[in-house]
């Protein structure tokens, strides 16, 4: 279980707005920017004129509804460790699009409602599809579920992943807080009778929406040129508040070549540690392995990272099927802490939202598996960052004008600065903690990393922020492994997988 999301606080259109976005990641980095406001007629303009918008209806996550309001989308270049701002007003713009609404159905009362304030198309069944120029995701019309995933399609070179995607329950009255115990295999498909799908469709994104009593669902895809083509983006809202005594699950069917199948789940996010499925006289429970930000599984020539925003459960079936635990309503205790008393049973879930991005790659073909652990490829690397950390937004009135921004060079975009954070023993120094991340290289599809090198990127930022002196220490800070020096005179260097601290003492 975990806690309900929030929704975004309105921004009314009754004046113009300053937006004030930080990148608090070490690296520059293109990024989604959404915005709940309350006009659909609404102009972007950033430092150097109009930013191409995208109007949507705004889907609450609290709720699980569509709202009166509106979801104003962009995108926008973010430097290392740094601000930047935009204003946003009320304006008929050319550089502003209304989404439309592609629909299979004509009499959904959604769209409906929808069509209120929006352009409604009817289309055919096999037209139900979220593309890019570099993917193409085909859909269940019926549902909206995904079913295929194509890569490079604007080539001759095209790779299919046949993903087809069902949710699943398992029923159980074994089953308590903090043990997973099931009667049998047996798996019950949740059917999405009644489901409402469609598709709002813009020049920047596409997102299929799936909308039934348990699940709410959106499949998204950004229309902008770089590693971004290649993913996909799942947001989920389970509410099984009104179930009972069940474990709900995805599962996901492919089609990846069953000799050369390999598969992994993460140790916290540092390596990804190799799993395997064992016949378990029908426990399936016993093949489930923890996924706390992601699960990889690859053959011979692609290879998919899955990447999630929250911890779950995940085992593979069959070899090359797998499911997810999406969420779980129990009413028994299991014995283990939780007591006997009506406060202990857990009986209190509320609805959850968690969000996946699948990254879709080819591989370079390899002669020898890895035993044992492995790492993400950095275009994984760089979407679980995007997906974990969010750019931190500010909205003010009116129109802020000659304000004093920094601009810091990216660090290596496998570097991370964990935190900068003070010491109370001294006022003058802080505790600067770093960690370089393993990674994959045998990826056919590397992202753009517009990082330089550590050490110059490192320098550059301390005589930015005004340091003069750096002592490295052990991983907690307190002992001392170097003598303090001044900071140029010092050579930063990180292996991968390795963490760093330093004593930075200020002028």
């Amino acid at each position: 279980m975990y806690n309900e999301s929030s929704s975004n606080i309105i921004i009314t259109m009754d004046k113009p707005r300053t937006i004030l976005i930080y990148n608090n990641k070490p690296y520059g980095k293109m990024e989604k920017i959404e915005l709940r406001v309350s006009d659909p007629n609404i102009v972007v303009i950033g430092a150097h004129g109009p930013i191409k918008a995208q109007i949507e209806p705004y889907f609450d996550p609290i709720s699980g509804k569509f709202t009166e309001n509106y979801l104003l989308v962009f995108f926008t270049f973010l430097n290392a460790l740094s601000f930047i701002h935009c204003t946003i007003q009320k304006n008929h713009s050319t550089t502003t699009e209304i989404a439309q609404i592609l629909t299979p159905l004509k009499s959904s009362k959604m769209i409906r409602h929808l069509s209120k304030h929006f352009n409604v198309v009817t289309i055919n069944e096999n037209k139900f599809i979220l593309r890019t120029l570099q993917m193409f995701v085909q859909l269940n019309p019926k549902n909206g579920l995904l079913e295929t995933i194509y890569l490079n399609v604007a080539t001759n070179d095209t790779e299919r992943l046949w993903c087809k995607q069902e949710f699943n329950f398992y029923k159980s009255t074994y089953s308590g807080a903090y043990i997973m115990t099931l009667e049998n295999e047996k798996l019950t498909e949740l059917k999405m009778t009644g489901a409402e799908t469609f598709i709002i469709s813009g020049s920047l994104r596409q997102i299929a929406y799936t909308l039934s009593e348990f699940i709410k669902q959106r499949l998204s895809v950004n229309n902008i040129s770089g590693a971004e083509e290649n993913r996909l983006h799942m947001q989920l809202r389970v509410d099984i508040r009104k179930m009972s005594d069940v474990q709900l699950i995805s599962t996901f069917t492919t089609d990846m070549i069953p000799d050369d199948f390999e598969y992994y789940t993460d140790s916290n996010g540092l390596q990804l540690i190799k799993r395997a499925e064992y016949n378990t006289s029908n426990r399936p429970e016993m093949n489930y392995y923890p996924m706390p930000t992601a699960l990889v599984l690859k053959d011979c020539s692609k290879r998919l990272s899955i990447l999630s925003n929250v911890p779950h459960g995940v085992r593979t079936f069959d070899k090359i099927n797998f499911e997810i635990m999406l969420d779980r309503r129990l009413s028994t205790d299991d014995r283990k802490g939780l007591g006997l008393d009506n406060d202990g049973l857990p009986m209190d879930n509320l609805p959850v939202n968690m969000a996946f991005t699948f990254v879709i790659e080819r591989m370079v073909p390899v002669k020898h598996k890895r035993q044992r652990f492995a790492y993400n490829t950095l275009n994984a690397h760089l979407a679980l960052q995007s997906l974990i950390y969010q750019p931190n937004i500010f909205i003010f009135s009116g129109i802020l004008e000659n304000l004093p921004f920094r601009h810091f060079q990216s660090f290596p975009c496998d570097v991370q600065l964990l935190t900068v954070r003070p010491l109370t023993s001294d006022i003058n120094r802080r505790l600067m903690i770093l960690h370089r991340a393993g990674i994959d290289c045998d990826s056919l599809t590397l992202p753009i990393c517009r990082g330089n090198e550590l050490d110059l990127a490192l320098k550059k930022y301390m005589q930015s922020i005004g340091v003069r002196t750096v002592q490295k220490t052990l991983l907690n800070g307190i002992r001392q492994i170097s003598k303090e020096m001044h900071y140029q005179l010092a050579t930063f260097f990180l292996e991968p997988t390795d963490f760093a601290t330093y004593l930075i003492r200020f002028n």
